[in-house]
């Protein structure tokens, strides 16, 4: 009989279950057999370790970056082709004239 084959080795664990219960005395010394005998996984030493999670990383942050204040001729971008400087409102692109009427940054600003 396999099941009894299973105890016998110690590759099994009792369980019965009405009405199936005919072979129970035979299957509980098998099992016990198996155990003193510690065969299979009755042979298992327990041992316990402790299990430990990873350390936590560190997550890297990134300082936000402060920008001096730009100073008076320190471009700071650019407007319609043209450069835009902190202290003269916009400066016209090489060869072009600056109109008055686009100025602006100062007294009268006008857009």
């Amino acid at each position: 009989m396999f099941n009894a084959r299973l105890l016998l080795d110690g590759y099994a664990q009792l369980s019965t279950y009405p009405p199936n219960v005919m072979y129970v005395d035979y299957f509980r010394k098998y099992q016990a057999e198996a155990r003193d005998s510690s065969k299979g996984l009755w042979g298992i030493q327990e041992t316990a370790t402790p299990v430990t999670a990873p350390a936590p990383q560190p997550v890297p942050t990134v300082a936000p970056s402060l920008s001096p204040a730009p100073a008076a001729g320190d471009v700071t971008g650019l407007h319609n082709g043209h450069r835009h400087e902190v202290s003269q409102g916009w400066v016209p692109a090489p060869g072009e004239e600056q109109d008055p009427g686009q100025s602006f940054g100062g007294e009268g600003e006008r857009l």
